[in-house]
């Protein structure tokens, strides 16, 4: 982003000069050598005069990203920070039902598993840092939904081993289990966050 607005900075300051010389009288200024040149404060000492400050500060923004960006590697996010791969699963999309998409899914973990170089595998609704974020209130027991004492909070789908897979430290309680499934008794976990 930032190379491709410097270059755009840059073609769009030096189009002003190229474009006044246009009209220069290119034999009559090389006859007059012998006149002295008057250096001329115009339109091009102004678009000079632009293009450093836009440079600069194009230096100072792009310094400051760097350095957040090396800050940002020292935060501690609570999950693993080693390679993790990625992949994007839509069952929807093959229209599975809610247990088709969740016996398909705990399938594939289970297969990927069981591969040599694979150290963990789980399926989540949502990564960290993905930007998505599902939200349900939640109430105390008695209170009705239309409360006003009611606290959002942010929640997530993840299979029993997403918490060992991700490096997430537990404190206290345990982790979820292959039985929990849509007909035991519901469980959450709580992150300290």
């Amino acid at each position: 982003f930032i190379l491709l607005t410097s270059v755009a900075v840059a073609a769009l300051l030096a189009a002003g000069p190229a474009l006044s010389t246009r009209n220069v009288d290119v034999a009559g200024s090389l006859k007059s050598l012998a006149e002295p040149v008057r250096p001329r404060f115009g339109h091009r000492s102004v678009m000079a005069g632009v293009q450093i400050a836009l440079s600069f500060l194009l230096l100072l923004t792009a310094s400051l990203l760097v350095r957040t960006l090396g800050r940002l590697t020292r935060v501690e996010t609570g999950f693993t920070n080693e390679p993790v791969l990625l992949v994007t699963f839509n069952p929807a999309l093959d229209r599975y039902s809610a247990s088709e998409a969740r016996n398909a899914l705990d399938s594939l973990t289970a297969r990927l598993q069981g591969l040599p170089f694979v150290r963990g595998a789980a399926w989540a609704r949502n990564v960290p840092l993905s930007g998505t974020l599902i939200s349900r209130g939640i109430f105390s027991e008695g209170s009705t939904d239309s409360s006003s004492d009611g606290l959002s909070v942010s929640i997530n789908s993840v299979s029993s081993v997403y918490f060992a897979t991700m490096g997430v430290q537990r404190v206290a309680g345990r982790d979820f289990e292959s039985g929990d499934d849509p007909q035991a008794p519901r469980v959450a976990i709580v992150n300290e966050a």
